[in-house]
């Protein structure tokens, strides 16, 4: 067992991670009935620098990290706790740039469906995977998903393409984690683990990102929050989602929202958000205009989804009321 007393906020994570979900395989409510049910099943002798007693408190705030060993006896008992605790997403966020070199191997440490959105046919039929270069088509199918798994591929996409230069991609990649945040959003609050990821993300990924000219990421906790409640009481809209079914098909459902296909105000207000930065000095006309647009049809959107209501674009009382057109910069 290793204390720290400063320890790495990712790292304190992910010991979050795996005690919420032995907390919630166990049907444990506190440290003390974890530790109590976990120590009748696995004796834990006495050693010096493993103190017995309170360990489960401290996995809960992430400020001790279990060694491997512990970490393997506990997966007997509850079998997934150690894919949790050593999920390669946080290894990814640990190494960054280090991990450009072996991106293939990491992304074939995710789940079989990550896999074959990455490596395509050739997932099953060549002994020699080989990796698609990324497109808005794998970044649909990987967010379709809704796990942590697509959440570390994007990530890894992400990675390569902001050490290769390439802006749009990252752009892109920025905007299809987020979507991916806001499907997980309620799950990870439920396990205490929405505002500290999030945060670390919009460190690691979102504030990194270059977002064009004189513009910033725009959303912070409280904001990203909101639009994750708000995503969750708009299925309850469309019933014959059948979002309630089961995993597969709530995400397959939000999936649909956030790609507009139940009405743009719900796919605009659940957008980036992005913010002016005038660092290097005012925009020209066109950029403002082009930001000012945007925001308004976000506006409009986030407007509607507070009502619980659906707009439609370029034509309702509050789009008219924001003193837009009825042309569409959306294509």
């Amino acid at each position: 067992m290793k204390t720290k007393k400063n320890i790495c906020p990712i790292k304190s994570l992910r010991v979050r991670a795996w005690y919420e979900g032995i907390k919630q395989r166990s049907n444990c409510t506190n440290p003390h009935q974890i530790e109590k049910l976990i120590e009748n099943k696995i004796p834990t002798p006495l050693h010096p620098d493993t103190p017995l007693r309170n360990k489960w408190r401290r996995y809960r705030l992430g400020i001790e990290v279990p060694r491997q060993k512990f970490v393997q006896n506990v997966d007997v008992v509850f079998p997934g706790s150690a894919r949790e605790f050593n999920h390669p997403l946080w290894e990814i966020l640990l190494r960054g740039d280090q991990v450009i070199s072996d991106i293939d191997n990491w992304m074939e440490k995710l789940e079989p469906k990550v896999q074959f959105a990455v490596f395509g046919q050739s997932y099953e039929v060549f002994p020699v995977k080989s990796r698609q270069p990324f497109s808005s088509k794998i970044g649909r199918e990987l967010v379709k998903l809704g796990n942590i798994d697509a959440l570390a591929a994007i990530l890894l996409y992400w990675i390569e393409s902001k050490q290769l230069g390439q802006v749009n991609n990252t752009q892109n990649q920025a905007q299809y984690m987020y979507r991916l945040l806001l499907m997980l959003g309620l799950e990870l609050k439920e396990r205490n683990l929405a505002e500290d990821l999030f945060d670390l993300i919009l460190e690691r990924v979102f504030d990194r990102t270059n977002w064009g000219t004189n513009l910033e990421f725009g959303i912070n906790y409280s904001h990203y929050r909101r639009a994750f409640n708000l995503l969750n009481v708009m299925l309850y809209k469309f019933p014959e989602l059948k979002a309630f079914s089961s995993r597969k098909t709530c995400s397959s459902a939000m999936h649909l929202l956030l790609e507009g296909k139940r009405g743009l105000s719900i796919s605009c207000g659940l957008d980036v958000v992005l913010t002016p930065n005038w660092q290097f000095g005012p925009p020209t006309e066109g950029e403002w205009n082009s930001w000012v647009r945007h925001y308004k049809e976000w506006l409009w959107g986030w407007t509607h989804l507070n009502r619980t209501t659906i707009g439609y674009y370029g034509e309702d009382d509050i789009w008219k009321s924001l003193g837009l057109n009825s042309l569409s910069s959306r294509g």
